[in-house]
């Protein structure tokens, strides 16, 4: 069955790394839904569990709509102003974190355009393919 690269780029939209889990590319999938929610999570602790406004700094308010998860978290989760739980030097540093995860996603959005569909036999890129069997003496 064949899938359609545009529901895979709504889904890594969604959440990073679903489109390439749809696109059968479970390794991919796995490392870059773990890298981008840590970036994003450790972004979320060093600006002290403040979101950007837009205000502050129009880019990084941006970069927020990177994918659904990060835009959605801004969202869910009302920024109720300083909490003096990190030093005030890290909200900057915390802030491009976060900025980059959301705009990391669009660039493995665009990475589907280019990927097709893994065949079920085939080995996963980047991996080597299965040994030949070996030759009976």
């Amino acid at each position: 069955m064949k899938r359609d690269p545009l529901i895979a780029i709504a889904l890594a939209w969604v959440l990073p790394g679903l489109g390439h889990l749809f696109l059968g590319r479970p390794r991919k999938a796995l490392f870059f839904f773990a890298t981008l929610t840590l970036t994003y999570l450790l972004g979320y602790v060093l600006a002290d569990f403040r979101f950007v406004r837009f205000d502050d700094n129009p880019f990084y308010y941006v970069g927020r709509y990177g994918s659904a998860l990060t835009w959605f978290a801004t969202w869910l989760i009302r920024d109720n102003g300083p909490r003096g739980i990190t030093p005030l030097e890290f909200y900057e540093p915390g802030l491009l974190y976060m900025c980059a995860a959301g705009l990391l996603n669009v660039v493995l959005v665009l990475n589907l355009l280019s990927l097709k569909e893994a065949p079920a036999d085939s080995p996963q890129q980047g991996e080597s393919p299965p040994a030949p069997p070996a030759a009976e003496a």
